[in-house]
């Protein structure tokens, strides 16, 4: 017997709604039927969902979306209880960004600065954030690992949420409340690298949509 699940019925009812729409004749033709990321829910569907359409498994749980009945809300799993401090977040922002290199404003995206204190390299760092949209009260909530990341001994690297490529670049769900939401929202994150105590922060993120540079 052929089961659908909660997920299955959101995509079928979204590709209904599509079908439905004044002008969409085929939904093809809107890229309804196209899945960049193979998790089994059209980049349309996940736009409406809320989840990202370049990653089968948005919050970082290790469920796909398609089966997570929480898609964009994954529980803290950081397990740390070191005291010893071992690194800072000297800098977080979630707008107003600019790019030193380029010399020139940069899309709004989280950008977040740690310095080394552990007298040491610091490798196998793991991220939780939650974004909250302060008037509706939703909560997002993402968790990452990020082995590529590498902070020298005694230096500071700036990592960013952005979608594009190069060192200490990483992924981000485009369809977040972040993006979608024109209400004030707050961050809290969460930085952990083991056997130093985990940093967390928070960042506001005033009224308003997220910037793209000109």
């Amino acid at each position: 017997m052929y089961h659908c699940t909660s997920r299955m019925n959101a995509t079928i009812i979204v590709t209904v709604v599509l079908l439905l729409m004044p002008g969409i004749s085929n939904i093809s033709a809107y890229a309804g039927q196209v899945d960049s990321d193979g998790d089994g829910i059209s980049n349309v569907a996940e736009q409406i969902l809320g989840t990202n359409p370049k990653n089968q498994d948005t919050d970082g749980d290790g469920i796909n979306d398609l089966k997570d009945k929480t898609p964009v809300f994954a529980k803290n799993p950081i397990v740390n209880a070191a005291m010893r401090k071992g690194f800072e977040i000297v800098n977080a922002i979630v707008e107003n960004n600019y790019d030193p290199a380029a010399k020139k404003d940069a899309n709004d995206h989280l950008e977040i600065t740690l310095k080394n204190i552990s007298g040491a390299d610091l490798i196998g760092f793991e991220a939780y954030c939650t974004i909250r949209d302060v008037v509706t009260k939703k909560q997002e909530g993402y968790y990452v690992k990020l082995p590529n990341l590498v902070v020298k001994k005694n230096k500071s690297a700036t990592i960013h949420f952005d979608n594009t490529k190069g060192l200490n670049h990483f992924g981000e769900n485009e369809n977040s409340i972040y993006h979608t939401s024109k209400h004030p929202k707050l961050f809290e994150l969460t930085m952990s690298v083991q056997e130093y105590a985990p940093v967390t922060i928070q960042i506001k993120k005033d009224a308003g949509g997220v910037e793209q540079a000109d």
